[in-house]
């Protein structure tokens, strides 16, 4: 399976800037500790959604590209797309996801630990290239709320919100049916992304198919694409769609089935 996203490092994105790309600073000032990226472009991962109260669901392309096209991202130059790694949401991740869903050749997501890095940005070079017109449907769960027949649900949420808990407004508590279950903190090390035969490795024992149709799930398209992106790197899939709508917009349509994952630690009935 081809990868659409690349996973770099600090000293990649170093010599990716001396090339020109454009670097995308996704993390919150929490996440940054006030500290901003030197030369990059402030983004928010929402800049991508369609808008509305709990809404992760992708605004239509058009719209999407030309807010990205607004922060300078052309479609000739790379882009680096800067996340806060373990601390924060993933959404590095989604940001970069949307750019690859937008079929954006050349796309870098950085999930950074510790301070950012000092420098200044590259050679400048003048946008010339925008979007032309096309996405990559394989990346993405159909009208970012369908799961295609055959595929396999991934829930990266945590155990309580697979077991009911309603952490973030969600209008139903619990799980797809037939969902397997990787955390996103099983997919971080202390220092960095969890080794690829270990992600390989917890994938097995979740019953997740290493040559299956996955659709990767968690509230709204944040955690999922972060791992849809962390299991694209270990092999993991032959094909990974994010599901951006999330378990807001499927607990929202209750013609959808939902069910509860029993607790940990409890005793079966």
């Amino acid at each position: 399976m081809p990868k659409h996203v690349s996973i770099v490092d600090v000293e990649a994105m170093s010599e990716l800037r001396q090339a020109g790309a454009v670097v995308l600073d996704a993390r919150s000032m929490r996440q940054r500790g006030l500290r901003f990226l030197s030369g990059a472009v402030r983004v928010l991962w929402t800049d991508t959604c369609a808008g509305g109260q709990r809404c992760g669901l992708l605004a239509e392309p058009s719209v999407v590209a030309e807010r990205f096209a607004g922060l300078g991202v052309c479609w000739a130059r790379p882009v680096v797309v800067v996340g806060a790694g373990a601390s924060g949401w993933g959404e590095g991740a989604r940001v970069a996801w949307s750019l690859a869903w937008l079929n954006h050749p050349a796309v870098h997501w950085l999930p950074l630990f510790g301070p950012p890095p000092k420098g200044r940005s590259g050679k400048s070079i003048k946008p010339s290239t925008g979007w032309d017109g096309t996405v990559r449907d394989e990346l993405r769960a159909p009208n970012g709320t369908d799961i295609p027949d055959g595929s396999v649900v991934v829930d990266v949420r945590s155990p309580t919100e697979q077991a009911g808990a309603r952490r973030y407004g969600e209008a139903r508590g619990g799980h797809i049916p037939g969902a397997r279950f990787v955390t996103m903190e099983s997919l971080w090390s202390a220092s960095g992304m969890t080794h690829p035969d270990r992600v390989r490795a917890l994938a097995v024992n979740a019953g997740i198919p290493l040559d299956g149709d996955l659709v990767c799930v968690c509230t709204g398209g944040v955690r999922s694409a972060a791992a849809a992106l962390m299991l694209e790197a270990a092999a993991v899939g032959r094909t990974i769609r994010n599901h951006d709508g999330g378990m807001w917009a499927w607990s929202a349509d209750r013609s959808r089935p939902m069910q509860c994952r029993p607790s940990l630690g409890s005793k079966p009935s």
